[in-house]
């Protein structure tokens, strides 16, 4: 009976721990191969439509090459840092998600977006700073003081 709480903690902790997988290769801009209990397994990211293949195979190749991963239903969490894959895709603007509870917004500006009139109106001019003081005057030295200093 004393062995009983520390079983079922055991048992918790086995249950949360989520399997690492190792990266073989990257197969396509939304597909990497994991070796899963020493057989390849192919991975499809989900949540995400790839809009440049270039780009996110040359990012995946990168980021994920040869690296630990952790994969949920398709999302892939790079280890040690847990960066999530699928998201940083969409974010770099190599993908769109297709997720309606991911949507990322990029900072840029469309012609048909541009409105002259928002546009930031310019400063002005700033006020020069005070000069600094004048240059310490030169004394001139005697010969008298220079033989002292010697």
């Amino acid at each position: 009976m004393r062995f009983f709480p520390g079983f079922i903690f055991l048992v918790a902790i086995s249950l949360q721990a989520a399997p690492m997988m190792r990266v073989i290769r990257v197969a396509g801009p939304s597909t990497i191969i994991v070796e899963r209990n020493g057989v390849p397994s192919e991975v499809q990211l989900s949540g995400i439509e790839v809009t440049d293949p270039q780009k996110s195979l040359a990012y995946l190749t990168w980021t994920v090459g040869s690296s630990w991963v952790m994969v949920e239903d398709g999302r892939v969490y790079r280890s040690p840092d847990a960066l999530l894959i699928n998201d940083d895709l969409v974010r770099k603007g190599f993908a769109r998600s297709t997720s309606p509870t991911l949507v990322y917004t990029t900072p840029a500006v469309y012609l048909g977006d541009l409105n002259p009139e928002r546009a930031p109106k310019p400063q002005p001019p700033r006020a020069k700073a005070a000069s600094p003081s004048p240059a310490r005057p030169k004394i001139q030295r005697t010969r008298a003081t220079r033989a002292r200093r010697r």
